[in-house]
């Protein structure tokens, strides 16, 4: 056994066991592993990274002057592979930095690297591991997914728990306060990293590659972050902050906006978007707040080569893009460039740029039985130079009709499956039969050149909004990026969105600025008569995890929804058809606009699966958010507990509350109380 000192942080290690041991403070993880996958031949192979390891300690500087960083390499020769296991430690930093780098040991060309955990380890043998009530913080590889926490043992608590791995960021905690192992990979990344809980309560940190690995060319890890010395909100806030970006989260209040989509749908008209820009400019208060105006699905002839459909939009796109600046706003599109329709002539033209499956064009839709026109949409292969040249034209184009807002979807669709590889999307076994032009460059890295050729055509100007983002390829490319799933103006559907404000609150400010989602409040009590896009009393009875289920939005739901709006800090895009609003509605809207924008609420209860407490703290003031989520029970809640003897206020009736006093909450139920700061 040998023990290195960085700074705070003691190593041990046992490299005749191949385990080592970290400690911090009272921090530490013992008896932890770390292993390289391989593939020689058709043999699967596992090695240790530490076993036989010899050790030795670097002191990093620049200019000859020492930042005092200081790296523990460990290298191990074998008869395959060289590898180098590397932890380093800045004075004053909290979290430790992790990599790895596997190289080959003599001229082989059937050598594949599978994968890379660069730790592993029992959570019984860290100091969280005493603990009954240890949960995992997920964070979803795109932004789709259900974040969330769960519990490590035992079930999930409810349907509101997710079930997923996280990827990229990740927390292991036993209390909102207390110190836990937070993971964060540095972004862009190359390759598909995540934390993954294994059998019991073995965890461990992966790095998937399966690409060949050839002599001189060394694989190297995604950089990973450790954290073993503050609690999980702070630490993911930090790690967040540290990555590359384009937006700071006060700015949120400068990019807001009106979208066609959750009313009109692909119905979308040119008089549509013209009565929207009439009525923000007759209102005075919409008029100061309101930049874009944004023209979502609908107005393509079709998808792939994406040409306007002249029927309903006679002037071209161009010609309506020159018709919302004369009104004094800035015109926005929506495009999903890696769609394809399967009878496009893009792809009569260039067939091999489709995803292919079992042969054919990867067409999800049809696979799972939907009928045209999804039954016939493929994706482009973001890994062929054709399609990054293709997407790269595309964007330009669309720059040249005078748009400056652009919000890019379905970006991570052309191959989810092979990041999830569970099997519960749209294809079984998707690992084995899903082909993409050059997998052996990295799964995210022809993504990424996407991704930059995007925004190299839309110049550094203008405002992009990333949807279905990938966390690793759109960090520091995108402007903003929506945080969760559609929402609708159902209860049920608004309950899952509030489970992405809650759980990816970090990422606002720190990888770009958050949207929740349109800001839509219409309902039989809040909509005139006549004017709603839905039965008023729903199609079909409310059930919890139903999306769309219910009736719409009554004048609390709306107004709950607008609560997290604010609490999210994250951009405020208007998408009911506001004409069609009543008095009700519009003071909804209206309240939203003055409060809205800022830093994220951070939830407050993160022991539960769907936070009920939010503070947020902006202008000067402090919000505390209270909601019961429960669809039966009541809840009590105590305000002083989270923010002390100050004088409250109700955001929505304006009136005072003791503050010693207690809340009872009804079911779905909700107050937000102002404090000043």
């Amino acid at each position: 056994m040998s023990d290195f000192t960085l700074h705070d942080t003691t190593v041990s290690l046992d490299d005749a066991a191949g385990r080592l041991t970290l400690r911090r403070g009272g921090q530490s993880i013992a008896g932890a592993e770390a292993r390289v996958h391989l593939e020689v031949g058709r043999e699967e192979r596992t090695l240790s990274l530490l076993a036989g390891a010899t050790a030795a300690l670097e002191t990093t500087g620049t200019g000859g002057e020492l930042d005092g960083g200081r790296t523990l390499v460990l290298s191990t020769e074998q008869p395959i592979v060289r590898t180098q296991w590397r932890l380093t430690e800045r004075p004053g930093e909290p979290a430790l930095e992790l990599s790895v780098r596997v190289e080959l040991a003599q001229p082989r060309d059937d050598v594949r690297i599978a994968g890379v955990e660069p730790l592993r380890f029992a959570l019984a043998d860290t100091w969280l591991g005493g603990g009954a009530d240890v949960r995992l913080w997920v964070n979803t590889y795109d932004v789709w997914g259900q974040p969330g926490s769960r519990p490590v043992r035992g079930p999930v608590d409810t349907d509101d728990s997710p079930r997923d791995r996280s990827h990229w960021f990740a927390g292991l905690y036993d209390g909102a306060d207390r110190p836990a192992l937070t993971v964060a990979h540095r972004l862009p990344c190359r390759w598909v990293n995540a934390l993954l809980q294994g059998e019991g309560e073995q965890f461990a940190l992966t790095a998937r590659a399966e690409v060949p690995l050839r002599l001189g060319q060394p694989w190297v890890s995604d950089l990973a972050w450790l954290d073993l010395a503050e609690p999980v909100r702070a630490a993911l806030v930090r790690l967040a902050a540290r990555q590359p970006r384009r937006r700071e989260a006060h700015e949120s209040a400068h990019h807001w906006g009106w979208n066609s989509w959750d009313y009109f749908k692909q119905a979308v008209t040119a008089e549509d978007i013209l009565e929207a820009v009439d009525f923000i400019c007759s209102t005075p208060w919409l008029r100061e707040r309101i930049r874009y105006i944004i023209v979502d699905d609908g107005w393509q002839s079709g998808c792939g080569l994406w040409e306007p459909d002249t029927h309903k939009f006679p002037e071209g796109m161009d010609g309506l893009a020159r018709r919302i600046r004369e009104a004094g706003f800035v015109p926005g599109m929506w495009a999903a460039p890696f769609f394809v329709d399967r009878h496009s002539p893009l792809l009569q033209e260039h067939p091999d740029w489709a995803v292919q499956y079992k042969g054919e064009m990867f067409s999800p839709y049809k696979i799972i039985g939907c009928d045209p026109p999804w039954g016939d949409r493929g994706y482009l292969d973001p890994t062929h130079p054709g399609v990054q040249q293709h997407v790269h034209a595309l964007y330009r184009r669309f720059r040249a009709w005078g748009f400056g807002y652009f919000k890019t979807d379905f970006l991570s669709n052309p191959f989810k499956p092979l990041i999830e590889q569970e099997g519960k999307l749209f294809v079984p076994e998707p690992q084995k039969h899903l082909r993409l032009h050059d997998p052996d460059a990295g799964l995210l890295a022809g993504h990424r050149a996407c991704m930059q050729a995007i925004r190299a055509a839309i110049g550094e100007e203008s405002f992009w909004l990333g949807c279905g983002t990938l966390i690793p390829t759109g960090a520091g490319l995108v402007d903003a990026s929506r945080i969760g799933s559609d929402i609708s103006p159902f209860y049920s559907t608004l309950l899952n969105c509030v489970r992405s404000v809650a759980w990816n609150f970090h990422w606002h400010g720190g990888l770009w600025l958050n949207d929740p989602d349109f800001a839509v409040f219409r309902g039989p009590q809040t909509a005139r008569p006549g004017t709603l896009d839905s039965p008023a009393e729903g199609s079909r009875p409310y059930k919890r995890h139903d999306h769309g289920s219910g009736p719409p939005f009554s004048e609390a739901d709306a107004r709950a929804w607008a609560s997290m709006l604010i609490l999210s800090g994250g951009l405020v895009v208007l998408s009911d058809r506001l004409p069609a609003l009543n008095e009700a509605g519009l003071a909804i809207v209206r309240t939203l606009v003055e409060h809205g924008g800022g830093s994220a609420a951070e939830p407050l209860d993160i022991d539960r699966p769907l936070p009920r407490v939010y503070l947020k703290r902006a202008g000067g003031r402090g919000y505390l958010g209270l909601f019961n989520w429960s669809d039966e029970e009541p809840a009590t809640f105590r305000p002083a507990t989270w923010v002390g003897p100050q004088a409250l206020r109700d955001l929505w009736s304006g009136e005072g509350l003791a503050v010693d006093g207690t809340l009872t909450l009804e079911p779905h139920g909700l107050r937000v109380l102002i404090s000043d700061l």
